[in-house]
């Protein structure tokens, strides 16, 4: 993706430390979905999901933000009182280089930071993939914008949902993805769940009634660390029983080196092979910052989070799982891309018959059966 950047020399930008040089404009040559973020006071203002802002003098992604919540502004702080989302994606511009102790500036009087747009060479999944995804804006939402809708309960459909839990200290977040499932080869994300201040005991209690919701959803909850006790809050204390135990010494499935890399490698599979259809675009972009930090080894860059790729790899896990039941096993043909059988040849150069040798090891020379290639054992 490559974004145009225009030399700006003359102009000058308002930040918290007064009037400042900034070295360029760069628009974004990728269309995204915009947000608008109106304040208590009516003032708002329309940013790509991946626009920073200072929260209390931290750093906070607006995609991350929730009606209610506080941004510093010319003014002083101001409350949130409403977030909705535009259905028309649109190409964003972003200050380069300003000149501020920290590279912070007023936009429509509200502090903001530079936004973030490129992925890794080396995410997991193929970066061109991830822009032909076409985002979705929930129908509904529940819990201040924290449960994101994109399909309501289907009867008699089939759920599963991934969670991936948190100490709720406003660090990393506790997520819980939905996926329909029609078959083998055929997942949808239908809803998100994403919260990082819920205590893991109230978490065990939003995760089984979104499973409920979702026509009881197979439940995916890794037990590593906090997620034990989500465990077994869902397990013994609310008697979820779709819990799925995959740990064979304790509840939920373990997150180890072998089954995260046989996860991902599932990810990768469905996603790129439109197995997995996507449409929450904060999916998207911690897939587009999930990368290689070490051989083999997939996380979230620095100053990313990936607890939604994290459940994501968990609920489609399931489908690998003995408890699966709608696996097929059905003879799989070779798929016509690598069968040998079609397409063309890369040349059309034909094969003169006197060149034919044999497996045995025999040749032939024009007719002669009897003909038996020259070995010069000196230079074999």
């Amino acid at each position: 993706m490559k974004n145009k950047f225009k030399k700006i020399e003359e102009y000058e930008v308002l930040t918290p430390y007064g009037w400042v040089k900034f070295d360029s404009v760069a628009k974004i040559n990728l269309k995204v979905i915009i947000m608008k973020i109106t304040l208590e006071d009516g003032n708002y203002i329309e940013v790509s999901t991946d626009h920073i802002f200072l929260l209390e003098g931290i750093e906070m992604k607006a995609i991350d933000l929730i009606e209610g919540d506080v941004l510093d502004t010319i003014s002083g702080k101001k409350r949130i009182d409403k977030i909705t989302f535009n259905k028309k994606k649109e190409n964003v511009y972003s200050l380069i280089d300003v000149a501020s102790p920290d590279n912070s500036y007023y936009t429509n009087d509200i502090v903001s930071k530079n936004c973030q747009f490129l992925g890794s060479n080396s995410s997991l999944i193929d970066s061109d993939v991830l822009e032909r995804i076409v985002f979705k804006i929930p129908k509904h939402t529940k819990w201040t914008g924290l449960f994101s809708i994109y399909e309501q309960p289907v009867n008699n459909a089939e759920y599963v949902i991934g969670v991936d839990s948190c100490k709720g200290t406003g660090r990393d977040y506790a997520v819980i993805q939905v996926l329909r499932i029609r078959n083998e080869f055929d997942l949808e994300q239908v809803a998100l769940y994403r919260n990082n201040t819920i205590a893991p005991r109230d978490f065990a209690h939003v995760c089984v009634s979104i499973a409920q919701y979702y026509n009881n959803a197979h439940m995916m909850i890794e037990n590593n660390d906090i997620g034990h006790a989500v465990c077994d809050c869902v397990w013994y204390e609310l008697e979820y029983e779709n819990l799925v135990n995959l740990d064979p010494k304790s509840l939920g499935v373990r997150s180890t080196k072998k089954s995260k890399k046989i996860a991902n490698i599932l990810l990768k599979e469905y996603v790129e092979k439109n197995w997995l259809k996507l449409c929450d675009e904060r999916t998207i972009y911690e897939l587009s910052r999930y990368e290689e930090i070490k051989p083999g080894i997939f996380a979230a860059g620095k100053h990313e989070h990936d607890d939604a790729v994290t459940s994501l790899l968990w609920s489609l896990y399931f489908i690998k799982s003995d408890e699966y039941s709608g696996k097929s096993y059905d003879k799989i043909g070779i798929s016509n891309e690598y069968n040998v059988q079609y397409g063309e040849y890369d040349e059309d150069e034909e094969i003169s018959d006197n060149s034919v040798i044999n497996i045995d090891g025999s040749g032939s020379e024009g007719s002669d059966p009897n003909y038996t290639p020259y070995i010069d054992e000196d230079n074999f």
